[in-house]
Parts: structure tokens; sequence; C-alpha cells
């Protein structure tokens, strides 16, 4: 079995509600996710708080979109770009998808 396999056989301990994971709204649709805040922003002069939300790509019936809108525990969030122009990042059956609880997070 490749180091692959074994992540993707994984994914579900990820997102689990029992383990890391939350039931999130995502464009409309409900899915666990698991959210990876950024504790930093705040300290860097922003207005919004910023990080990554991991969702299996299956779980998902269209990839993630600019300013696709995020709900989590009652919060709205926003998919967005990073320096790259990238909303997110597709790695072993896993969206990385940039959020920011901003609709237009400041940029420094």
């Amino acid at each position: 079995m490749s180091l692959s396999s074994e992540i993707l056989s994984d994914l579900p301990v990820f997102t689990n509600t029992d383990e890391f994971g939350e039931e999130i709204t995502f464009a409309g649709e409900t899915v666990n996710a698991t959210l990876v805040a950024d504790d930093l922003t705040p300290n860097l002069g922003l207005n919004s708080n910023q990080g990554l939300l991991f969702v299996a790509a299956s779980d998902l019936s269209s990839v993630p979109e600019y300013r696709d809108i995020v709900v989590i525990s009652g919060v709205t969030w926003y998919a967005f770009q990073d320096e790259s122009d990238r909303v997110y990042y597709e790695a072993n059956g896993m969206y990385i998808i940039n959020i920011t609880n901003s609709e237009r997070p400041e940029l420094l």
C-alpha cells in the first residue's frame, strides 16, 4: 500500500465529527470538514480572521470558487484567493480551501 492510498483511507478520520471535523455548509451543501484558523491574523493588523478548511473532494459536487459562502457554527466565512490566486489546493482527495470571515480581507 502506498502513502497516498494510506492518506486517502484515513481522510474520513479528519472530517469525522467525533474526531476533528464539524458539520458545515459550503456553497449550500452540508458537509463535514476541519477548520484550521490562523490565530496570528489579528496580530498582523488585519480586520479579519483567516484559515484553511479541509474537505473531502468527494463530498462537494463542484470545485470551490472565489467568494463561495461557508457557514461554520453560525459564522459566515468566504472562500478567497491567496497570493498565488488560488482558492484551493487539492491533495490526496482533499480540498484545502482558503477562507476568511471578512467579505473582503484587508491586504497588508
